[in-house]
C-alpha cells in the first residue's frame, strides 16, 4: 500500500522540510515505487508510492490541481461508473480506461465537495488540501482498509499519516503512551475504531471524514449499513445478492494484477476467496493466476490445514507453496516479528504471516489476499463488551460476557 504525509499549519509559520521528510522516511516500505513532496504556505504534503493496479502506472502524486492538493493510497472500483459521469458534468478531462484513483477522487472532490467519500466504492484513505479555504479534509473508505492516523494541535499544527510511526517522527507529537488503550488491548483485543495507543494520536475512523481549518475540527460518518436494502429480498434474494456482491469485491482486488496470491488455510474465509477467485477465471471474468501460500507442519500435522486446502488448489489448478511452520512458533523471531507502534496486538502466527508474505513478495507477488474478520463474524468474537461498557450500556455488556461464558 501506498503512504500518506500531511503536515498543515494554521498560525502562519512555515512547515520545516526536514519534518516532512522524517515522516517519509520512517515509511520507505510505502514507497518502493518513488516518493514525492509539495510544500506551500503553511502545508506540506508527501506520498509514498506502490503501484499495483494498471492505473497507478499513471498516477503521479501529490496531485496537484489549481488550489487542490492530494495524497491518497486507494483502489477505487466503481471507476467505471464514476469517470463517465464526472467526464459529462466537467470534472475529468477525458474518459480513460486507466484513470488513476487519485483523479477520480479529486475530481468527486470538486464536484460533491465533502460528500465525495460517500460517492466512492473501494478501498482508500486520503487527504485533500484546499488552499483556498485553508482546510484540510481526511477521509476512510467504510471497512478502514486503508489506514490514516492523525494528531491534532501538535504544536499548532495538525498531523496525519498511514502509520503512527510516521507522525512520531515529527517534533511536538506526543510519544506518551494511552493506559486506557493498552487495558482495551488486553480486555478486547481491539481498540475503538478511532483509538491508537498513544495520547493525542487518533485514528479516522472507518466511514468517517475528517476537515480541519483553522478555527474548527469537525468529524462525520458518511457510510453506515441500510438494513432497508433488504426489506424486499426473501432468504433466497439475499444469498444471490450477497454472492454477486462477494464475486465483485473478490474481481475488484484481482483487477489487472500478476500474478495474485493467497495465504490458504483449511477455514472457510480464505477457503471462499480461493475459491471464488477459480469460479471467476473459469467463467472467464477474471484472467488472474492465483498462488497459494499453505502453511505445512510435519512435527505438528495437528496444525496442518493441507489435506482441506490442496483440495482447493487441485480442483482449480492453482500453484501451491508450502510455508514450513514448525519453527515459527509464537514469539519466534523478536523482535523481527515482534508489535509495532501501530497495532500492539500480538498475533501468535506473526513470524508465519511475515515467512509468508516474504516467500510471496520473491515471488513476484504484489497483491497477496486472505481471508481476515470471519471469527467476528461467525466465530466467538462477535461481542464487544468493552464497546458496550463505554457506551453506557452495562446490562448489554454483562449479557454479552454470559453469553461469552463468563459467570
Amino acid at each position: 500500500m501506498a503512504g500518506i504525509c500531511a503536515i498543515a499549519s494554521f498560525d502562519g509559520s512555515l512547515i520545516p522540510r526536514t519534518d516532512i521528510e522524517a515522516m517519509m522516511a520512517s515509511a520507505t516500505h510505502r514507497g518502493r515505487d518513488g516518493s514525492a513532496v509539495w510544500r506551500g504556505p503553511g502545508i506540506a504534503i508527501g506520498h509514498l508510492a506502490s503501484r499495483i493496479t494498471p492505473e497507478d502506472e499513471l498516477d503521479r502524486q501529490p496531485l496537484v490541481r489549481d488550489h487542490l492538493v492530494l495524497s491518497a493510497d486507494a483502489r477505487i472500483d466503481n471507476r467505471d461508473e464514476l469517470v463517465p459521469l464526472l467526464v459529462r458534468l466537467g470534472f475529468l478531462a477525458t474518459e480513460l480506461d486507466e484513470t488513476p484513483s487519485s483523479e477520480i477522487i479529486l475530481a468527486a472532490y470538486r464536484c460533491w465537495g465533502d460528500d465525495a467519500p460517500a460517492k466512492l466504492i473501494g478501498d482508500f484513505a486520503f487527504v485533500i488540501w484546499d488552499g483556498r479555504r485553508r482546510r484540510l479534509l481526511a477521509a476512510r473508505d467504510p471497512m478502514g482498509m486503508r489506514p490514516l492516523v492523525h494528531c491534532l494541535g501538535a504544536a499548532h499544527r495538525v498531523v496525519l499519516g498511514s502509520e503512527v510511526s510516521q507522525l512520531l517522527a515529527v517534533p511536538g507529537v506526543p510519544r506518551t503512551i494511552d493506559e486506557r488503550g493498552i487495558a482495551a488491548t488486553i480486555a478486547g483485543p481491539y481498540l475503538s475504531a478511532d483509538a491508537t495507543l498513544f495520547q493525542g494520536i487518533g485514528l479516522v475512523a472507518p466511514g468517517h471524514a475528517l476537515a480541519v481549518d483553522g478555527r474548527t475540527v469537525r468529524t462525520r460518518r458518511y457510510w453506515q449499513p441500510d438494513p432497508a436494502r433488504l426489506e424486499d429480498h426473501d432468504a433466497a434474494g439475499c444469498v444471490a445478492e450477497f454472492r454477486e456482491s462477494y464475486a465483485r469485491a473478490v474481481s475488484d482486488r484481482i483487477r489487472g494484477v500478476e500474478p495474485v496470491g493467497i495465504s490458504l488455510s483449511g477455514g472457510t474465509d480464505s477457503g471462499s476467496i480461493a475459491s471464488t477467485v477459480g469460479w471467476l477465471i473459469r467463467t472467464g471474468r477474471a484472467t488472474a493466476s492465483l498462488r497459494a501460500y499453505s502453511w505445512g507442519f510435519a512435527t505438528l500435522p495437528d496444525s496442518d490445514e493441507r489435506s482441506t486446502s490442496d483440495l482447493i488448489v487441485e480442483h482449480y489448478g492453482f500453484g501451491g507453496v508450502t510455508v514450513e511452520g514448525d519453527d515459527a512458533w509464537p514469539l519466534a523471531g523478536l523482535p523481527a516479528h515482534g508489535p509495532d507502534l501501530d497495532d500492539a496486538w500480538f498475533w501468535p502466527y506473526q513470524a508465519l504471516i511475515d515467512r509468508t508474505i516474504g516467500r510471496a513478495a520473491e515471488d513476484g507477488v504484489r497483491v497477496l489476499l486472505g481471508g481476515d474478520r470471519g471469527d467476528e463474524l461467525l466465530g466467538d468474537w462477535v461481542f464487544d463488551e468493552v464497546g458496550l461498557a463505554r457506551a453506557g450500556r452495562v446490562r448489554a455488556a454483562i449479557r454479552d460476557l454470559r453469553v461469552a461464558g463468563w459467570s
